[in-house]
């Protein structure tokens, strides 16, 4: 995966703590590529303790996130808040695969690779979502 290069013009929303979170989590996503594509034997270890990071960190970051939609009576808060679930649940299954098998290339590509998808779609179109709704 390529890295993700933030650029506020197009990933922020226009909430200060909630663009220093995405860029934080850019930023967990991004290490996890770099060292995937590397051949330290500490790889595994290091990827370990991102996977750990990134599924703490987003479930901060979510929680923040829909105190912020629930306070401005966000009509699809539901539908998002469902959404930040099943990802933090599908990370937490990449994290049990990649324990049962940390030396698998293909595994961390593909969890590089969903990661970093799944983030920018989810800025780019349902975050912005409720920016506009917010800021309208």
């Amino acid at each position: 995966m390529k890295k993700i290069v933030w650029d506020d013009a197009t990933f922020c929303v226009g909430i200060a703590k909630i663009d220093d979170q995405h860029k934080q989590l850019v930023s967990l996503i991004n290490a996890l590529a770099q060292v995937s594509s590397g051949n330290d034997e500490d790889k595994s270890e290091f990827l370990k303790k991102v996977l750990n990071t990134l599924i703490e960190y987003t479930q901060n970051h979510f929680t923040a996130e829909e105190k912020i939609l629930k306070k401005m009576h966000f009509a699809d808060l539901a539908g998002h808040c469902l959404q930040h679930k099943r990802f933090v649940s599908q990370v937490k299954t990449f994290h049990a695969a990649f324990v049962n098998s940390p030396d698998s290339k293909i595994l961390i590509e593909k969890i590089v690779d969903f990661l970093g998808n799944w983030l920018t779609q989810h800025i780019l179109v349902e975050d912005k979502e409720w920016a506009d709704f917010l800021f309208s």
